[in-house]
């Protein structure tokens, strides 16, 4: 059984999850580094819902960002849980209560799968 990966509040080891949508990508997306910003201008990516982008380091992958459509909506955040590779995940950037709620809702959702009869 393939695990998924983990959001946790405790940033000691966890990689940064940059939670994006499209309206706030470029913004992100000028504050990066010329590597960061190549990887993703050769990726085409811009935050789109349901998208994420694995960032690449010196020791492999350094962090992520997520595309979201509706920040206060918990699907938004479901294909973090099985697209991640596994390990420990901490939010890099600033969610407001409501979808930081809605962030913890989704990634339980996305990482459920009923398996009882299987």
């Amino acid at each position: 059984m393939t695990l998924p990966a983990c959001h946790t509040t405790n940033t000691a080891g966890a990689l940064p999850l940059h939670v994006l949508d499209k309206a706030n990508f470029g913004a992100w997306h000028a504050q990066q580094d010329a590597q960061v910003q190549a990887w993703c201008d050769a990726q085409k990516f811009v935050a789109a819902p349901g998208s994420l982008l694995l960032l690449p380091g010196d020791a492999g992958v350094a962090g992520a960002v997520l595309g979201i459509g509706d920040a206060l909506d918990a699907h938004s955040y479901a294909h973090a849980a099985y697209g991640l590779p596994v390990g420990a995940w901490k939010i890099a950037n600033a969610l407001n209560d409501d979808a930081r709620k809605a962030l913890q809702l989704g990634w339980g959702l996305g990482a459920y799968k009923f398996a009882r009869y299987k």
